[in-house]
């Protein structure tokens, strides 16, 4: 990590009523991790559609936590990196 760098934080939910902005909000609070966080809320009708950065994602990032894994994303790989 640099001096400039960030995390960028996916959470994918069910279904949500709120605008693809504002959904952020709800989440900021649980992130106040000491460094520049970006949190992208989509749900799961969205990532099925394809979202470039979702994908990119699912293949290359690390996954912090995991409720269950919805069927189709379980062709993802899984990240085995420990904190």
């Amino acid at each position: 990590m640099t001096v400039s760098s960030d995390v960028d934080i996916l959470i994918i939910v069910n279904s949500c009523s709120e605008k693809f902005l504002d959904r952020p909000l709800k989440y900021k609070k649980y992130f106040n991790i000491g460094i520049d966080t970006d949190i992208f809320v989509y749900t799961e009708e969205e990532v099925k559609n394809g979202i470039p950065l979702v994908e990119t994602a699912l293949k290359e990032g690390i996954v912090v936590f995991e409720k269950t894994i919805p069927i189709f994303l379980s062709g993802y790989k899984k990240s085995t990196t420990n904190f």
